[in-house]
């Protein structure tokens, strides 16, 4: 229910609540509320501890939250990666697993409300198609973009934000 109401939102709500959020506070943040079993899983670093964006640091969580929920979700017992980085003018989340991948054809598609990929359907892993496309919304509303790059194996998701000018270049 919860993600539904985030999908409802225009976001004005995060126009209204722009605060200076720094990337690496919010990926911690969202690993220690990982089952234990599931954050030792997941490895996170950063280029800098003081890459900043402008937004709603529960949103940000929620949006990093989802991307992890599906790299664990769709790779198995195998490890996740959570990196953040940046350049002049934005700071990116990359979120990187070993799992079954999504074939290049889907890509863009699975950022649409209710659509799961044919591999997504066939792997008994239980969902309704929304946690991408929260991903993507919640991205936008804070002018940032979320897309899939290719892989060798698995998936790479990147979170490109919009940087504070308050971040170190």
């Amino acid at each position: 229910m919860g993600r539904l109401l985030i999908l409802a939102t225009d976001g004005s709500r995060t126009e209204r609540m722009r605060e200076v959020v720094s990337l690496d506070e919010v990926a911690h943040a969202a690993v220690e509320d990982l089952p234990p079993a599931q954050a030792q899983r997941v490895s996170v670093s950063s280029t800098d501890d003081l890459l900043t964006v402008n937004g709603d640091f529960q949103l940000l969580k929620t949006l990093t939250a989802n991307a992890l929920d599906n790299a664990l979700k769709f790779s198995g017992e195998k490890p996740v990666k959570l990196s953040i980085r940046d350049d002049a003018a934005h700071v990116y989340l990359r979120i990187e697993d070993e799992g079954v991948g999504i074939p290049e054809s889907d890509r863009a598609r699975v950022f649409d409300a209710f659509y799961r990929s044919a591999s997504a359907r066939a792997s008994n892993v239980a969902g309704y198609g929304l946690g991408l496309t929260l991903i993507a919304h919640v991205a936008g509303t804070h002018g940032g973009t979320a897309r899939f790059l290719p892989a060798r194996q698995g998936c790479t998701l990147e979170i490109a934000l919009p940087k504070n000018v308050r971040s170190r270049n």
